[in-house]
């Protein structure tokens, strides 16, 4: 599981929660309020990404009722670390497998991976000082690029390793030890629903999986998922205002950008049935952000609520415009004030003929994130 912390108190380096408005607007997952520091890895130069790959694939997710379960992601992991440029990153990566596995061997590398998928957390521990916001990525299905030995590499990951069947299918359970989790003897389960993927899940919902026979149920979030299952990374918020709307931050902000950002993002979300955040590759950067709502009033009022936050973004670049940055910094505000100079709302429907009334961002950069991906390079230590 993939955790990012926020809540830094450093006014510096706004560009990446900037970033993050582009990339989430109304959904912010991970604005609370601070400007976090550059944590993740660039992506990546759109002439490396391949054509005509299969859509982001989401069909073995399983949305809990937990109040922390606010999403579903999925990624394309080899895409991304098969890149011109990326070779360092994906050395890190590839050595930073025993971290998580212990002495355990992995009979892959992170460029042999084609998708990952799993559902988003979004937490907050109010018996904690900051920072108490916690955002995690759970790591529910995995699909490769070619055919994979799965019970070999589960049976060199563990100890007894046992076959199950529910409804004329198989499934597994192992008895695994991982250090990052400081897990002994955990029980894990697992679904192989074709010679590539690997299903990481409880038994019940495994069970569930195998009784959809691969057609799982057309909830609405499915649908939008359609919309987006094309580009480099996909994520979807099936309940906006019944879960995301609850974990925004109540207390007083630190940052005056993020206060004034925080009250259309609440507006935003109240009025917000669905989400949906598209991020592409095939052609520099581009993002799409669709905000379903229930009827039109709200949709106006969301569009409303959109335009706040894009002006606001742009103060804050032009706030910052004489600041020193170093290199990675400086192509990551260049990446933020292209995407943030380009977003484009768009009414999404006719009105009076749908349910569905949507709301859509749309930001794009040509050269930025390739920018960003040569300073970063740059600045990644040699071995």
């Amino acid at each position: 599981m993939l955790h990012v912390m926020d809540d830094s108190a450093s006014r510096h380096r706004r560009w990446p929660a900037l970033v993050a408005i582009g990339v989430l607007a109304a959904g912010a997952l991970s604005l609370h309020g601070q400007s976090p520091k550059l944590q993740a890895s660039p992506v990546i130069p759109a002439r490396f990404i391949e054509k005509d790959l299969a859509p982001l694939d989401a069909s073995h997710i399983i949305v809990t009722d937990s109040a922390d379960d606010v999403g579903v992601f999925a990624l394309r992991v080899g895409e991304l670390f098969r890149t011109p440029g990326m070779e360092k990153l994906a050395e890190i990566y590839s050595e930073s497998l025993p971290l998580v596995l212990g002495d355990k061997k992995v009979h892959f590398k992170v460029s042999d991976i084609d998708q990952i998928a799993g559902r988003v957390t979004l937490t907050h521990n109010a018996d904690k000082p900051a920072p108490n916001h916690s955002l995690a990525l759970s790591l529910t299905s995995i699909r490769m690029a070619k055919d994979f030995d799965w019970p070999k590499q589960f049976k060199a990951w563990g100890s007894d390793w046992k076959e199950h069947t529910h409804s004329g299918a198989k499934y597994y359970s192992i008895k695994t030890t991982i250090p990052l989790l400081g897990s002994k003897d955990l029980t894990m389960w697992c679904y192989l629903p074709d010679s590539r993927t690997v299903v990481v899940e409880n038994e019940e919902n495994i069970k569930k999986l195998i009784d959809f026979k691969g057609k799982p149920p057309k909830d609405g979030w499915r649908e939008d998922w359609k919309s987006i299952e094309g580009g480099t990374m996909a994520l979807v918020i099936p309940d906006v205002k019944g879960k995301l709307a609850k974990k925004l931050p109540k207390e007083k902000l630190e940052s005056d950008l993020a206060a004034a950002l925080l009250k259309p993002i609440v507006a935003m979300c109240k009025k917000t049935h669905r989400a949906a955040i598209g991020v592409d590759l095939s052609e520099g950067l581009s993002i799409t952000l669709r905000l379903v709502c229930a009827s039109a009033t709200d949709a106006a009022d969301v569009d409303d609520g959109c335009q706040s936050l894009i002006k606001l973004a742009k103060a804050a670049l032009d706030e910052d415009a004489d600041e020193k940055l170093d290199d990675v910094s400086a192509a990551g505000k260049k990446l933020s004030t292209d995407l943030v100079n380009s977003a484009m709302l768009v009414r999404g429907v006719d009105f009076s003929t749908t349910t569905d009334h949507k709301v859509e961002i749309r930001m794009k950069s040509k050269t930025g994130i390739g920018e960003l991906l040569k300073a970063f390079d740059t600045n990644v230590p040699a071995k």
